[in-house]
């Protein structure tokens, strides 16, 4: 144990903080009378105390108090609900906090079967310790362990620049540019799989799986997107599903990749195996995916093959998903009129099921024509595809101030004044 030192010297620069060192008794149980011996209060040097921590835990205020009187080695507790609250409202002020302090999320106390929340949306606006229930395995630990992949899981990851330099300002939610990143088109093809096993604890079933791909892509607002693959029926050792997928990100540097294999099933799909990893991590070309399981163990010989590619993008109106570049209606309305419904083995539930999968089809088609349409009045006013279509609609009537809409709109003016003073 440490002995007591009788005083502590200041440092000349003013008084030392009287922190009456705090008491602590160490109670033994005594089996043989059933008594308790209190032992003496030991005190600690204060000099070797501050060496135990690094940081000073204070409470949060305000973004606004923070930076006129906060420190570098101040740091702020901040549940997932609050910090979820200060992510949407307050993004920007959130990032430049965290790069002058540490701050710290923790789940909230409701969750009191130890489930996990999505991590990421504390990484996007720099937050350096995300606490996570560590015991409970799912996607929030999957992408907490791949987020960790950069650096062989340990130690600590390095954020991008823009997120630390103090000359920049970063609006995650903005929609436009965000200055100092360069927008990527990730170009993913999902070829192929080999030796997937069963799900686990489905040795009753006694049948052959049927595995699709789930690609899930973790980021911004703006860089959230899920895409499946078409389930292959009875084959689990090769399957071949050569499908094509493309994701526009705004900010790749922070987004994550997972891939999921999953069994095809009436009721429930059951889980095979993933893999999760930064899109920063991710490489170029012909690629072995290798799987893992729940709980991140290996699964011997497990892949899926795909091929990746990254386009840079030079502004977001050149990367817009509704580019006719890169997006063909024709080839959307031919492989969406293959679309099936797997029957349920209900006849009257599939007969329902399949009388409206036309009327779906038909709004999806719309849906994307819309698109198409109001991202071309967009260019045609001179706006970006980004741009709100308020301002579109804006910019329209300035450029036709001289034109025939300007009179139209005059005379409707006066038609409308005179019918109100009758």
């Amino acid at each position: 144990k440490l002995k007591p030192e009788a005083e502590v010297a200041g440092d000349g620069g003013g008084d030392v903080e009287d922190t009456d060192d705090e008491d602590f008794e160490e109670e033994d149980d005594d089996e043989a009378d059933g008594r308790k011996k209190k032992k003496k209060a030991t005190k600690l040097a204060k000099e070797l105390s501050d060496l135990v921590s690094y940081v000073q835990s204070v409470h949060f205020e305000s973004f606004a108090e923070s930076f006129q009187s906060g420190r570098p080695y101040e740091m702020s507790s901040f549940s997932e609900g609050k910090m979820s609250s200060l992510s949407s409202s307050s993004p920007a002020e959130f990032i430049d906090y965290n790069k002058r302090q540490l701050s710290r999320i923790y789940p909230a106390g409701k969750r009191i079967t130890s489930s996990n929340y999505n991590p990421q949306q504390a990484w996007n606006v720099g937050c350096q310790i995300v606490a996570l229930n560590y015991q409970t395995p799912g996607d929030e630990m999957d992408l907490n362990n791949g987020h960790f992949q950069i650096n062989g899981a340990c130690g600590y990851v390095l954020k991008p620049e823009v997120m630390r330099s103090p000359l920049s300002h970063v609006d995650i939610h903005q929609h436009d540019l965000i200055p100092g990143v360069v927008p990527m088109l990730m170009k993913l093809k999902v070829i192929s799989g080999q030796r997937l096993p069963k799900p686990p604890n489905s040795g009753a079933k006694g049948e052959v799986i049927d595995p699709f791909v789930v690609i899930d892509v973790y980021g911004i607002d703006e860089d959230n997107y899920r895409a499946k693959t078409r389930p292959i029926a009875n084959n689990g050792f090769n399957p071949v599903w050569s499908e094509s997928f493309r994701f526009l990100l705004k900010f790749p540097d922070i987004a994550k990749l997972r891939f999921s294999v999953l069994d095809d099933d009436f009721v429930r799909d059951d889980f095979i195996g993933q893999f999760s990893l930064p899109v920063s991590s991710t490489q170029s070309g012909y690629r072995h995916v290798p799987l893992l399981s729940k709980k991140g163990d290996s699964l011997p010989g497990a892949s899926i093959f795909v091929h990746i590619e990254f386009e840079t993008a030079t502004s977001l109106e050149k990367a817009s998903l509704f580019d006719h570049r890169w997006f063909d209606v024709n080839a959307f309305a031919k492989s969406f009129s293959k679309l099936k419904l797997k029957p349920v083995g209900i006849p009257e539930a599939d007969a329902n099921f399949h009388s409206a999968l036309e009327t779906v089809k038909s709004s999806c088609s719309i849906r994307v024509r819309l698109g198409l349409a109001v991202d071309d009045f967009k260019k045609s006013c001179g706006l970006s595809s980004s741009a709100k279509i308020y301002d579109a609609i804006q910019a329209c009537l300035i450029q036709a101030q001289d034109g025939e809409i300007s009179d139209f709109l005059e005379k409707e003016n006066d038609v409308a004044k005179s019918e109100g003073g009758r």
